[in-house]
């Protein structure tokens, strides 16, 4: 146990925990005794301490990649994206279901993953039976992490990927999901970890397509209400770029979007950040998607074409096309022809 001039230093669920008995309420004074004034961080904005966390997005849309970018970072004690900081080094638990060893050593060598780093990982072969419905699953995660090198004690972040892969209840059925989240929340508070799942989004035609992102999210609410930081990442249209978008934060730390390409060392900012969201803001939608389909310096693209590709992949009307148009124009970033039929060229980056 850490000491600090003379007393034990406790960490914050022991000394939540410390302050009353169970089944007391806390006092007002109990309250103002925790002399909070922020909540612990891991990795700045992204991983708070020893509490759940998710990944969401469309199948390919880099999750994976980004969850593997997030943890040599975190391991490495290295600034994450450019923005988000992280205090110290922090070790990894990867519970892969989804790469298996072999393709995890191609991506360890694309993103530089070295052999001195200390992520540990587990691969679905090693972890065959692991149910997070199952009361075993406290005692094996327990197991699990005391199999490492990792110091007790030591905060650790462990990351699901995914967690369809160790979950044997119904997606939908909001009691399971809530008794797998609790179950995570517990092991968060009882190990001193924080715990990030990878999830996906529905398919399209099963709500996956537009609308709000959080409500794009596979399966009960619960995956969204019972996380403490919430990040998606979707895929751009034509494009092989994301964008990472915050869909929750309990402490209002939310960030920018952020446009993310794939390059040697892992995820990177791209160098042509996207209008595009998937909020209903359709018309901000519209212009990152007209730049996605003109991408570089003096392309083109008839104004024709442009309105059927919005309309048929994003339901987007006409006049909400023109409207978005118009306000690349104004912004610089593209020039229309005069007369018809309209041709579009981008003039900008």
């Amino acid at each position: 146990m850490n000491m600090e001039d003379g007393e034990p230093k406790l960490s914050e669920p022991q000394r939540v925990s410390s302050i009353r008995s169970p089944n007391h309420p806390y006092k007002s004074k109990d309250i103002l005794d925790l002399r909070v004034t922020e909540i612990p961080y891991l990795v700045e904005k992204l991983v708070p301490a020893h509490e759940p966390f998710g990944i969401y997005g469309d199948g390919g849309s880099m999750k994976t990649w980004f969850a593997l970018t997030l943890a040599k970072c975190a391991c490495t004690g290295t600034v994450f994206l450019d923005e988000f900081n992280i205090p110290k080094p922090i070790p990894i638990i990867y519970l892969d279901g989804e790469c298996g060893a072999e393709r995890l050593c191609i991506r360890f060598n694309k993103l530089g993953i070295t052999a001195e780093m200390p992520i540990y990982v587990y691969t679905e072969k090693s972890l065959y039976g692991l149910d997070l419905l199952n009361s075993s699953f406290d005692s094996t995660l327990e197991d699990l992490i005391k199999q490492t090198e990792i110091e007790k004690g030591t905060p650790i972040i462990v990351i699901l990927d995914s967690f369809s892969r160790f979950f044997g209840g119904n997606e939908n059925k909001a009691s399971d999901v809530s008794n797998a989240m609790n179950r995570i929340s517990k092991a968060c508070r009882i190990n001193n970890i924080s715990f990030g799942i990878v999830h996906h989004f529905r398919k399209p035609g099963r709500g996956g397509k537009g609308g709000i992102v959080s409500s794009r999210v596979r399966g009960s609410s619960d995956f969204i209400n019972a996380i403490s930081v919430g990040i998606c990442l979707e895929k751009l249209f034509k494009s092989e770029n994301v964008n990472m978008i915050s869909i929750k934060s309990r402490d209002h730390l939310s960030f920018s979007q952020k446009t993310l390409e794939l390059s040697d060392g892992g995820l990177i900012l791209a160098m042509n950040q996207s209008y595009a969201t998937s909020d209903d803001n359709k018309e901000t939608k519209a212009m990152g998607c007209i730049l996605e389909m003109i991408p570089n310096v003096g392309a083109t693209i008839m104004n024709n074409e442009l309105v059927k590709e919005m309309g048929d992949k994003y339901s987007i009307k006409r006049g909400t096309v023109e409207n978005a148009r118009d306000r690349l124009e104004k912004d610089g970033k593209i020039e229309k022809s005069e007369g018809k039929p309209i041709q579009i060229k981008r003039i900008k980056i």
